[in-house]
């Protein structure tokens, strides 16, 4: 597992300055759109929490298939949640807890924007 972990960190690390640019656009357009409500954002991060999902399958998948990851049912449990530090496989997912906790905050935050 170390050596396909190794690769995991340095794709996550080439990818700092894209988390920086999506983090930027979801403010801009959050800016742009004309509902937002809390609605509005607890339907985006349903889906963003669907497409984790998948994500999450599916580098359980390819790390037990090619470096030999055992998982476990709490362990897939604990990598489907994005809301802790106990991550084996998706420890490069920090965006995804930046990006709820903005979507939470944003209806708040943006009820003066227009």
């Amino acid at each position: 597992i170390p050596t396909c972990m190794n690769q995991l960190q340095g794709w996550a690390l080439s990818a700092k300055f894209c988390v920086s640019i999506f983090a930027f656009l979801t403010g801009w357009t959050y800016f742009h759109h004309l509902d937002k409500s809390c609605a509005y954002s607890l339907k985006k991060i349903a889906s963003c929490l669907v497409e984790y999902g998948v994500l999450v399958a599916a580098m359980i998948a390819l790390a037990s298939l090619f470096c030999g990851y055992e998982p476990s049912l709490s362990g897939c449990v604990k990598e489907l949640f994005p809301l802790g530090c106990f991550h084996k496989l998706m420890m490069f997912a920090w965006y995804i807890r930046f990006y709820l906790v903005v979507l939470l905050l944003l209806p708040f935050l943006g009820a003066d924007m227009h």
